[in-house]
């Protein structure tokens, strides 16, 4: 049987006549020389002492000898022997590099930032996809994000192979609910006509009560201090609540003119590798106001879960043909009813609505729909003056 270290540096099978067998074994027991003796009378010897026993036998026993075998013996048989070393050797440097690079940053921890603006500011540190983790120091770039976003009380990045994982605390912010004092001059003045329901004053002097009818631009708190405060003028601060009455109309037209998409044609065809953009394809010329340039971006993941350094951008401008078409009575009383509901929203934003009524009626045009509203929200502002 042969041995293993035979099998990994290679032997030689040699063979002799049986008469010469016992001078050889004693040659070889001589000259320190391992050899071993297999059932059919091969003599197997190591490779690296092949040549010193053919100096040893030579002139004195008659052999025969085998080609190299074993793993050496084969590597010695393989072609192109050059050309394997030289693809395992670039091999390696490139699986050196590639696992080099950090090819994917994970954010975790964060509760109201979002992961986006933390793996933007570790790119504004020099720092993300595309990088060489030798040459980054990750201790500079902790210090520096740390100064660049104040949001971030700790933040720690690990390396697991080729993803860099980063670990941050978030900084917990007291909201200032404390306005600075105001400085100079100015009244509270009505900006809509209404009916005053409720006034508070901090600063300054009320000149009208609740109940009282005002106009749009008329006095409702003075910035006069009252004397008891010791006189003298003042920056007004209060809240002033009125009943106010308003009315929003919405008119459409029955005709309209459609667009109707027909394809799209594309503008712009771009290969984002890292920090690099390369035009494959642009469409040059200059475009009207009226198109729209759609963008997408195609990105790719190796085994649907590490995401790679690059992503197509493709841009195309929608094509659009225009027709004259006509609202059934339902589309253009549901489209006015939208419109004219998006228009009180924002209108009642601030505001508590106490009635409304709404009416609409069809037109030689069109439709027109009408609603009238009652509610309360904060009617005053303040207008500076000069004591000049």
């Amino acid at each position: 049987m042969v041995k293993i270290d035979c099998l990994i540096f290679g032997y030689r099978r040699l063979k002799v006549a049986p008469e010469d067998l016992s001078e050889l074994t004693s040659i070889f027991i001589r000259s320190s020389v391992f050899s071993s003796i297999s059932d059919d009378g091969t003599i197997i010897v190591r490779e690296r002492d092949f040549n010193k026993i053919k100096d040893l036998l030579s002139g004195r026993i008659v052999y025969s000898y085998s080609e190299p075998l074993g793993l050496y013996g084969g590597w010695l048989k393989m072609p192109h022997k050059g050309a394997l070393i030289c693809s395992f050797i670039v091999s390696f440097i490139i699986v050196l590099l590639l696992s080099s690079v950090v090819w994917d940053v994970r954010v975790s921890g964060n509760e109201m930032l979002e992961a986006s603006e933390i793996v933007h500011t570790l790119s504004d540190c020099g720092f993300g996809i595309g990088d060489f983790w030798i040459v980054k120091n990750r201790s500079v770039i902790v210090a520096e994000a740390l100064s660049k976003n104040e949001r971030i009380a700790w933040i720690n990045i690990n390396r697991r192979g080729t993803v860099a994982y980063v670990r941050v605390i978030e900084r917990e912010i007291e909201h200032i609910t404390d306005e600075p004092e105001r400085m100079g001059y100015s009244n509270i003045l009505a900006r809509e006509d209404c009916v005053i329901e409720e006034i508070t004053v901090k600063r300054g002097t009320a000149v009208v009560k609740p109940g009282d009818v005002v106009q749009k631009g008329d006095l409702l708190i003075a910035g006069i201090l009252p004397s008891e405060a010791g006189g003298g003028f003042c920056y007004a601060e209060g809240s002033v609540i009125g009943r106010v009455s308003d009315s929003l109309t919405v008119k459409i037209d029955r005709k309209y003119e459609k667009k109707i998409h027909v394809g799209r044609e594309i503008h712009l065809v771009a290969l984002n590798l890292f920090d690099f953009s390369i035009n494959i394809f642009k469409k040059y010329g200059n475009l009207t106001n009226e198109c729209d340039i759609i963008e997408t971006e195609i990105s790719y993941k190796h085994l649907d879960k590490y995401k790679l350094p690059f992503f197509l951008t493709v841009s195309y401008v929608p094509i659009f043909e225009s027709e004259a078409a006509e609202y059934t009575d339902e589309e253009i009383i549901k489209l006015a009813t939208d419109r004219l509901n998006l228009l009180t929203e924002n209108k009642l934003a601030d505001a508590d609505l106490l009635r409304i009524r709404t009416s609409g009626e069809f037109t030689d045009l069109g439709y027109v729909i009408r609603s009238d509203t009652v509610f309360l929200t904060e009617v005053g502002e303040n207008k500076g003056f000069s004591t000049n």
